[in-house]
């Protein structure tokens, strides 16, 4: 199995089990809704049909304890804005210019895929949230 990290922060991000879409520098896959018990008793995950103790998660989420970054969309573009200048940095300092261009030549429409899927998309990033790495709040 080929596990996908987070070069800024190290976490694992993503797993190749999960049918990933290699964007040059990005990397796209599609999770699925799974049930999942929470072995506590009396919890309630308040959706019709399910049972006490259960609750509905992302599958690629719950597997890479994966949390959703809480920006709206000014506050996204200022953090990824951040992010992207960081992570380009990284890329040249690890003598991997090529790939620095690529990000800067490819991410403006990938961003704006993302910005146009609005509320649709669900932004996360993993254990340790990048944006603290780089100085940039958001």
């Amino acid at each position: 199995m080929k596990v996908f990290k987070d070069i800024m922060s190290g976490d694992e991000m993503l797993s190749d089990s999960y049918g990933e879409e290699v964007d040059g520098p990005f990397l796209k896959a599609k999770g699925a809704y799974i049930m999942k018990d929470t072995g506590v008793a009396g919890f309630e995950c308040g959706e019709e049909g399910v049972e006490d103790g259960v609750v509905r998660v992302i599958n690629i989420v719950d597997a890479f304890k994966l949390q959703e970054v809480p920006f709206d969309k000014k506050q996204y573009q200022a953090h990824i804005k951040g992010y992207l200048q960081a992570l380009k940095a990284k890329l040249e300092a690890d003598g991997k210019p090529e790939a620095a261009a690529e990000l800067v030549a490819q991410s403006k429409s990938v961003i704006a895929g993302i910005l146009g899927k609005g509320r649709r998309a669900e932004l996360l990033h993993g254990r340790e949230p990048a944006r603290e790495q780089h100085g940039r709040a958001g």
